[in-house]
């Protein structure tokens, strides 16, 4: 009996043990999706689109109040940067936003003859370096998030540069109640007496605007701080692509 006992007592404590480990098991299944994956605000200067902690972040239902990390930098107009930037909730956020200007551009610059021209150095169709047509199709256009609220960035010339977007160009709104968070004063940015615009056709404005900097059509100066002068921030030539690349410029011509 005693033996009987000990055996018994050997079997549950087999079947316990597995028990335990296959609880152990299904805490770690793979089909369990892992903890502090969710897109997360980046610090300014961090790797853009870096994973964050476990909770939800408030940058993904945007409002510029439940992004801010402190005050807001100096620079209207969208530029300035400064510590307390807003960082828009992931790069492929952006990139996708990004994307979807460059292919406007290109559009405009095809369809409107008088846009190819405003961007060519040259108005020649040859596939030169300084095409722009074909500086848009070649140059790296990349979203960096530099901690900023400027709008872009665009080193070298023709093909042999490049286009770095910032975190600005998310934040793009023409609300006033955010003069350090993105706004965009139509009267600052455009010498015309009034513009319609979409965040996405600021988005559009801004790549050409940086386009021009690389095909060698537009040179302005400028430190991006506050507060921003016309030509500062190139309102002629802004005001030129919304007249000869943008529809609703049309009516300027």
């Amino acid at each position: 009996m005693h033996r009987r006992i000990s055996v018994l007592l050997a079997v549950l404590a087999v079947s316990l043990a597995a028990a335990l480990l296959g609880a152990g098991a299904a805490s770690a299944s793979p089909l369990d999706p892992p903890g502090g994956t969710t897109d997360s605000q980046t610090t300014p200067g961090d790797d853009p689109g870096g994973g964050g902690g476990g909770t939800s972040d408030p940058c993904d239902l945007y409002t510029p109040d439940s992004c801010m990390g402190g005050d807001g930098g100096s620079g209207g107009g969208g530029g300035g940067g400064g510590t307390g930037n807003p960082s828009p909730p992931s790069a492929q956020v952006v990139q996708v936003m990004v994307d979807n200007a460059r292919l406007a551009a290109k559009k405009a610059l095809v369809d409107k003859p008088k846009c190819f021209d405003l961007l060519s150095l040259t108005d020649s169709r040859s596939p030169g370096t300084l095409n722009p047509v074909r500086v848009i199709d070649t140059v790296p256009v990349t979203y960096v998030n530099d901690g900023t609220l400027d709008f872009g960035y665009s080193p070298g010339l023709g093909v042999d540069g490049r286009i770095s977007i910032l975190p600005g160009f998310y934040f793009i709104t023409f609300d006033p109640a955010y003069q350090n968070q993105g706004y965009v004063d139509p009267s600052l940015y455009f010498d015309l007496p009034a513009v319609q615009l979409s965040v996405a056709d600021m988005q559009l404005v801004v790549i050409l605007h940086e386009l021009g900097h690389l095909t060698g059509v537009n040179v302005h100066e400028g430190d991006g701080r506050a507060p921003l002068l016309p030509e500062e921030v190139g309102q002629e030539f802004n005001t030129q692509i919304y007249v000869n690349c943008l529809d609703q410029g049309a009516a300027y011509q």
